[in-house]
Parts: C-alpha cells; structure tokens; sequence
C-alpha cells in the first residue's frame, strides 16, 4: 500500500479531512489545515494524481470520489 492509497483510505472514513501532496508524499489533515511544502491534492488534479501512483482498483474508485466530491 503507497501512501495515496492509505490516505484515500482513512479520508473515506474521515471526510473531515482532506489530503495533501508534496510531489513526494501524501498525508491527511483536517480539512483547512496548512503545512508547510504540502497542497492539496486538488490543486495537482485528477489525473496528475492517478498516473502518478499505482493505485489498486480501490483506491482507484475513491480517488474518484474524491475529486468528485472535492
């Protein structure tokens, strides 16, 4: 499991939050948040995001959702 997969995970349980991406990493934080270096994944776009991990057919889904809901 890489880190957007995890992060589409605990935001799916979690909608309060949202994620966040450096080019690097990805983390959650609650929606509003700010940290230093990271933006959130809706800046990046939808497809930035999907070819950028190799996401299981899951996470594939709620990323999806995501962005449709973001």
């Amino acid at each position: 499991m890489n880190c957007l997969e995890y992060a589409l995970g605990f935001w799916k349980k979690n909608r309060m939050y949202q994620i966040y991406y450096n080019s690097d990493h990805v983390v959650n934080l609650p929606s509003g948040s700010r940290a230093i270096g990271f933006l959130p994944i809706e800046e990046f776009g939808y497809e930035h995001m999907r070819d950028s991990f190799d996401l299981n057919d899951e996470a594939k889904e709620t990323l999806k959702l995501y962005f449709n809901e973001a």
